[in-house]
């Protein structure tokens, strides 16, 4: 995906406008100073947009003008030349609008830094997925890169109370943890405050896997924006919690 900002698009336009006025630019030393800085704009935008035929003959006029070796009219062909190449390019690239609310979700730095993504490198990537799926749009793909990231976060705590994780399935991991849990509170009476800690992410995992993982695998589920933004908070503060109390991601 490339990343082009919309007052770059309006840039492109405003330069091409300015160098189809070549004409008068041309009369005044000044005036062909400021043609050439329009080319050099354009030539600017239209290779960030990788409109290469169109960078190539604004290189052209460039180096034509600089070099006085065309006169008026020939430039005025290359410039018709030129907005032609221009115009046929940008009809066949597609560009999508980004929502100025979502692009925090799009940028590659979200969440950069935090405990979460030290902790957690592969589950933060998949986060990121989810967000990229939420700024396009894709709103149902959002749950399955979120899913895929709890399971990073379940297969630490399981490891971290000593069970293999090996199977593939979450409800076989949770009845370990949990055996594990009533195992550990049966033999130390009143719960430490690490058990608790456990218990409640455990508990959460279930509660998680009852309401969105297993749904998400079945093709009657869908998310709407509201419902993927809710399930990214959702997920991103817990995985961040787990990522606080020391849990980590385990080869």
């Amino acid at each position: 995906m490339l990343d082009f900002p919309c007052g770059d698009l309006y840039y492109i336009s405003a330069s091409l406008t300015n160098v189809v006025n070549y004409n008068d630019l041309m009369r005044s030393q000044e005036g062909t100073k400021e043609l050439l800085e329009s080319l050099e704009r354009l030539s600017e935008h239209t290779k960030k947009l990788k409109l290469q035929l169109s960078w190539n003959a604004s290189i052209e006029i460039r180096k034509s003008i600089a070099e006085q070796k065309t006169d008026i009219i020939q430039i005025g062909t290359m410039i018709a030349e030129l907005q032609k190449r221009v115009v046929e390019e940008l009809d066949t690239t597609k560009c999508f609008f980004i929502p100025k609310e979502k692009i925090e979700y799009l940028e590659p730095e979200w969440l950069y830094g935090t405990p979460l993504a030290i902790q957690f490198p592969s589950a933060w990537r998949e986060i990121q997925r989810a967000g990229r799926c939420y700024a396009f749009g894709e709103t149902t793909a959002v749950a399955f890169h979120l899913e895929r990231g709890l399971e990073w976060g379940l297969k630490s705590l399981a490891v971290d109370l000593g069970k293999p994780f090996a199977k593939n399935s979450w409800d076989a991991h949770l009845k370990d943890i949990e055996k594990e849990l009533t195992a550990r509170y049966r033999a130390a009476g009143p719960r430490t405050p690490d058990e608790q800690f456990y218990s409640e992410a455990a508990a959460q995992f279930g509660h998680m896997k009852v309401a969105w993982r297993n749904p998400t695998m079945h093709i009657e589920a869908h998310y709407d924006d509201n419902q993927a933004l809710y399930l990214i908070v959702t997920v991103t503060g817990f995985m961040k919690h787990l990522a606080e109390r020391g849990l980590k991601e385990t080869t």
